[in-house]
């Protein structure tokens, strides 16, 4: 049997931070139950909605893929039922000349 850590609060990063074409969002969840993970601008209009599901408690990781984005900094949003936590992404456009 393999020991399953639960965290005992939310959590959320990314990985690059900046970044240019992809980025890995991980998060944590206490409890199972509804979750909703978006990307939102500066003025909090909602750009992505990555996730919208019932998820089990525990760890998750996404790809989050930016090519639609153009440069700047945006604000990745997890919400359940135990509130929100919102951190800013920043991404960078690559120019190739």
């Amino acid at each position: 049997k393999r020991d399953v850590l639960i965290p005992k609060s939310m959590r959320l990063s990314n990985n690059p931070n900046p970044f240019n074409s992809q980025t890995k969002i991980s998060y944590s969840i206490p409890e199972t139950g509804k979750v909703v993970l978006a990307v939102n601008n500066l003025l909090s209009q909602e750009i992505d909605r990555i996730i919208h599901d019932f998820l089990s408690k525990g760890n998750h990781t996404v790809i989050y893929n930016t090519a639609h984005l153009t440069g700047g900094i945006y604000f990745c949003k997890l919400t359940t039922s135990l509130g929100s936590m919102v951190r800013k992404i920043m991404f960078r456009e690559c120019v190739f000349l």
